[in-house]
């Protein structure tokens, strides 16, 4: 297949690549223009795998062959070399998103087309690490800020989802943005935009998640499962923050078969041809790439049930917390938290354990503390305290399993 042929009649677009230094697949590509009224216009091209590897063709059967087999390179390398991969010094086959963003780093506009990227430079990671130019600070700005606008978003959501499911969470609204990746920070928004396209357009498609998952050391995470904690608190990220997390999955084809599948959808339909995929083939195709790479939950899989289900993850959950009764709290205004509860738990035959963690998000690396109280004896949490500091976790930890006990049955005032 000639490569010249693929991109006849295609825009020109000029930018960049940066990848490991011995690397033959590169995926992405990008130019970045920083305006004078604080707006920027960033483009990613992805190579456009699609044009090349047809559904049910040769070439597409021997490709699942190859993922079914566990290889991470399923296409021929010679056709990725000489056709797909983006190569500095010539035009190759891409799906360029060009986004408009504002100094706030939100999404004003964008734009999807077929066009032809061509490779003005290759970076590798360390060169650019080290870079000085404008050129590279310029890149390196953009990544903070990007990364540090999905961490706040994040933080906003965290504390949103973890108070609605109960938890008494102050969690912290940092960024530490040191290790930001421009690559990935684009990848992540063509992913957003990607989602806008598909459910503007009604589009069956593999919906993702920006999985919240959470880490802890060894030892605590140990902990923290064995009572449920981290379960719960999982289970609330993932009901609470969902709305805003919606992607559809398309800037590693020449890597992930399934990012190929979207691609596809995706190359059809902006040439106003019926979507490649019905439901039901789109169903199996889902269950065979879960099974192939189990990393990637597809949260939906038409425009509709995950604009439904996003609504439904809005709504509040149940209360975590579990009544029992004939309990009473005699803490008084003013006595430390810690001994007030310690009290109270004796006073009512509750045999409690606190447990203290550090937590990291892995989707944006936002880091705080966890500290939870529970019943010895029946494992039920009675309170759960989210802050950056520990300390302040424990007291809330404390404050809450305090307000626990003072919900449950009290003696009825005198008439």
């Amino acid at each position: 297949m000639q490569r010249e042929s693929l991109i006849k009649g295609r825009p020109i677009v000029r930018g960049y690549t940066i990848d490991d230094a011995k690397t033959r697949q590169r995926d992405d590509g990008f130019s970045i223009q920083r305006n004078d009224d604080g707006t920027w216009l960033v483009a990613l091209s992805v190579a456009d795998v699609a044009s090349v590897v047809p559904k049910d063709s040769v070439l597409d059967r021997e490709a699942q062959e190859a993922v079914k087999r566990g290889q991470y390179k399923y296409l021929p390398f010679e056709l990725v070399r000489d056709v797909i991969s983006l190569e500095k010094g010539r035009a190759s086959p891409a799906i360029t998103f060009t986004i408009k963003l504002a100094a706030d780093m939100s999404i004003l506009s964008y734009d999807i087309q077929k066009t032809a990227f061509f490779g003005e430079e290759s970076f590798t990671y360390r060169e650019h690490g080290r870079a000085k130019e404008d050129m590279h600070s310029d890149w390196k700005f953009l990544a903070r800020e990007l990364l540090c606008k999905r961490q706040k978003e994040q933080g906003k959501a965290l504390k949103s989802a973890f108070n609605k499911a109960g938890f008494n969470a102050d969690v912290p609204l940092s960024c530490p943005s040191n290790n930001a990746s421009i690559i990935e920070e684009l990848k992540y928004l063509s992913r957003r935009v990607c989602a806008k396209y598909f459910v503007a357009h009604n589009l069956r498609g593999f919906f993702t998640l920006e999985k919240p998952l959470l880490q802890t050391e060894k030892d605590e995470k140990h902990n923290l499962m064995e009572q449920g904690i981290l379960d719960a608190l999982e289970e609330s990220l993932e009901k609470g923050t969902a709305a805003s997390r919606l992607s559809i999955e398309a800037s590693t084809p020449i890597r992930r078969y399934d990012d190929l599948l979207m691609q596809r959808i995706l190359s059809e339909t902006m040439e106003g041809r019926e979507t490649p995929y019905k439901l039901k083939e789109l169903r199996s195709l889902k269950e065979f790439c879960r099974w192939a790479y189990q990393d990637r939950m597809v949260f939906a899989l038409s425009a509709d049930l995950a604009k439904k289900n996003a609504h439904k993850a809005n709504s509040p959950p149940q209360e975590t917390n579990k009544d029992q009764s004939g309990r009473k709290n005699p803490a008084q205004k003013g006595e430390d938290l810690s001994r007030a509860f310690k009290k109270a738990a004796r006073d009512n035959d509750v045999s409690s354990g606190c447990i203290a963690a550090s937590v990291v998000v892995n989707a944006t690396r936002q880091h705080f503390n966890l500290s939870a109280v529970f019943d010895k004896a029946t494992g039920d949490i009675l309170g759960v305290g989210i802050a950056k500091n520990i300390d302040v976790a424990k007291d809330k930890a404390y404050q809450q399993a305090l307000q626990s006990l003072d919900r449950f049955d009290k003696p009825a005032p005198d008439s």
